[in-house]
């Protein structure tokens, strides 16, 4: 899948070979997404199933506003436990600090 230019500003993020531009959740979608994406942040254990679920999820619900053609399948094979905090700290880059920080150069996903 080739990542087209994005509409929507957002936060760089690598998924399988390809770079994305991920734009912030839309209110709709955080409205639907909020208890599940709270619940995953308190989680004891951030790998059940729910807690899987709800950053595919979540990654679908932003991807898709720049990416129409993106599917939760294909998420779901290139997220893995190795990106999957990063890949949910794109999406609630609600303040934008994310994105500015990655626009000055400072910082990536990933790079702590």
């Amino acid at each position: 899948m080739m990542a087209a230019i994005a509409k929507i500003p957002g936060v760089e993020l690598v998924l399988g070979d390809e770079t994305y531009i991920m734009p912030p959740l839309s209110i709709n979608a955080l409205i639907q997404l909020k208890p599940r994406i709270d619940a995953f942040m308190q989680s004891e254990d951030p790998t059940d199933i729910e807690s899987l679920k709800t950053v595919v999820d979540a990654a679908h619900a932003a991807l898709v506003r720049n990416y129409p053609e993106i599917k939760p399948e294909f998420l779901g094979d290139v997220i893995d436990l190795g990106n999957m905090q990063d890949v949910l700290q794109c999406v609630m880059d609600v303040s934008g600090a994310l994105r500015k920080a990655q626009e000055s150069g400072e910082r990536k996903p990933g790079q702590g």
